[in-house]
């Protein structure tokens, strides 16, 4: 019984959009969805991961990605992101190649259910490798752009969880070899 009224506890306080008097300004409106930077994580898969071929997943290729994120009270977010092939716990800094993105996203907020699907554009910035990395800067034209849509559940005003479908911008898929298909699926979580 104490576990249950504990349980309830803790989701009646996650489902309250309770805001840090910090992150606002003076007689500032509170918004449960924007106007903060959000740090992003999220796990890559390809899309063929989902494909179900003679009743098994074959072996997927994936990967990892963190990057920050402004969303406006208007809508707009733009975002710096980079990811690299392999899990977390593989991660060697000496020799990882991460693939830079800048992307912008709509979102369209449905606020009774916390939801807000997405759609947007990014483009490569280039390869960050230890002693060898570019200078971040624009490498597609409009006709080279990638896009997603995704759709973000945020229960709470300081954590979100984020489902994504991204067709890379020609830049990312030159940069990011052979480790991911051009089709990807993006499963992540943003905090603050």
């Amino acid at each position: 019984m104490k576990s249950r009224l504990a349980i309830a506890g803790v989701l009646a306080l996650l489902l309250s959009p309770l805001p840090l008097e910090a992150q606002r300004w003076a007689d500032e409106e509170y918004d449960w969805f924007a106007g903060r930077l959000k740090i992003k994580a999220h796990h890559i898969f390809d899309r063929s991961t989902f494909g179900i071929d003679h009743g098994r997943l074959e072996s997927p290729k994936s990967g990892f990605g963190v990057g920050l994120e402004y969303v406006f009270e208007n809508g707009w977010g733009f975002g710096l992101t980079g990811y690299t092939s392999g899990r977390v716990s593989e991660f060697d800094s000496e020799t990882a190649v991460v693939v830079l993105l800048a992307e912008a996203n709509y979102f369209l907020r449905m606020r009774a259910l916390r939801l807000a699907p997405y759609l947007g554009v990014h483009t490569g910035l280039g390869t960050y490798r230890k002693g060898a990395s570019d200078f971040p800067s624009l490498h597609d034209n409009l006709s080279e752009l990638g896009y997603q849509v995704g759709v973000r559940f945020q229960p709470w005003v300081y954590i979100g969880f984020d489902a994504q479908v991204r067709w890379m911008s020609d830049a990312a898929t030159r940069a990011q070899g052979n480790a991911f298909e051009r089709t990807q699926v993006l499963l992540g979580i943003t905090i603050l």
